[in-house]
């Protein structure tokens, strides 16, 4: 996978191509209020973060077809990490992974139940991060997702599960909805955000972030944590 995403780069970068990966939580308002917050010197230098992302079993058994060829690490760790590297700006050096392949597997789809990571970072804070693919198919969302950056002045919490509107009508309760609306004749939502700002890229010829050299660094990253899935050591990058 590295060696194709490698690939990619090299074809992209020779034709003159644009590319952006999408990453669209770094267009998520929670964290664009987090990442100003740590900007503006409010939590101190990090010391370590915390993050959890994982789904329902719908996903992995009805959602998509090929579940047994990915792992919820590729299909969810890919996005903590990426949120790690916009709040912290620091690139990993090492990574230690654990996980279990047991439930999923006794439902015919031979991949892990749960991941866990342990990340070192350049400046020597640290990253504990997790992804699964067992939640109960009754959880109210289709995924869980919370994320914590630990300072030395103080503590940030992102929980980007809850989107804060209910619906409870004498049919049915819908709880949590997503947060994309209409306004003035635009989708209004930080997934249609990262796509105007594509689009602004392309016009204003700058340069797209998330650049594809970050998505090459995640799957570096992610390469190395499946790396030690397998040989259960630490593994550098």
């Amino acid at each position: 996978k590295v060696e194709e995403a490698e690939e990619m780069l090299e074809k992209a970068l020779s034709a003159g191509t644009k590319c952006m990966v999408a990453f669209e939580n770094r267009w998520n308002p929670s964290v664009l209020k987090a990442k100003e917050e740590i900007d503006g010197g409010k939590i101190g230098h990090i010391l370590a973060l915390n993050g959890s992302l994982s789904d329902t079993l719908f996903v992995p058994l009805n959602m998509i077809s090929w579940s047994a060829r990915t792992t919820c690490g590729w299909f969810l760790l890919s996005h903590l990490l990426d949120l790690a590297y916009f709040l912290l700006g620091k690139r990993a050096t090492s990574v230690y992974a654990s996980g279990t392949k047991r439930f999923l597997k006794k439902l015919g789809v031979d991949t892990y139940d749960y991941i866990h990571v342990i990340v070192k970072y350049e400046d020597g804070s640290s990253g504990l991060f997790e992804s699964a693919w067992c939640l109960p198919k009754a959880f109210p969302n289709i995924y869980d997702f919370r994320f914590s950056v630990y300072g030395e002045k103080g503590l940030l919490r992102i929980d980007l599960s809850y989107q804060m509107v209910e619906t409870v009508t004498e049919e049915k309760y819908l709880w949590p909805q997503s947060l994309s609306v209409e306004c003035n004749a635009k989708l209004i939502c930080y997934p249609g955000f990262m796509l105007e700002k594509f689009i602004e890229t392309i016009k204003y010829d700058e340069v797209p972030q998330p650049s594809f050299e970050d998505g090459l660094q995640n799957t570096r990253l992610l390469d190395a944590i499946h790396r030690s899935l397998v040989s259960s050591k630490e593994e550098k990058l």
